[in-house]
């Protein structure tokens, strides 16, 4: 299935977010990260802990104006 380029935009904005907030608090940076996994997902995966965070772009909402990201609605 072919993504839009929106799609996809969202998609690379929420990896770079989920990386920098990985790096932020000094965790581990994933073995894989899968842009297409879903139509509206993006899979981060640690091979060795076998460890994977699916995130859902529908619940992702948009940056706000500095930048930040928003911990509310986040679940483990």
């Amino acid at each position: 299935m072919l993504h839009d380029m929106a799609n996809i935009d969202r998609k690379e904005q929420c990896q770079r977010r989920v990386l920098a907030l990985l790096d932020e608090y000094g965790l581990p940076l994933p073995d894989e990260v899968d842009l297409y996994y879903g139509d509206a997902e993006v899979l981060f995966a640690w091979t060795d802990s076998k460890v994977a965070l699916v995130v859902d772009l529908e619940d992702f909402d948009e940056v706000d104006a500095n930048g930040g990201h928003s911990r509310e609605g986040i679940a483990v």
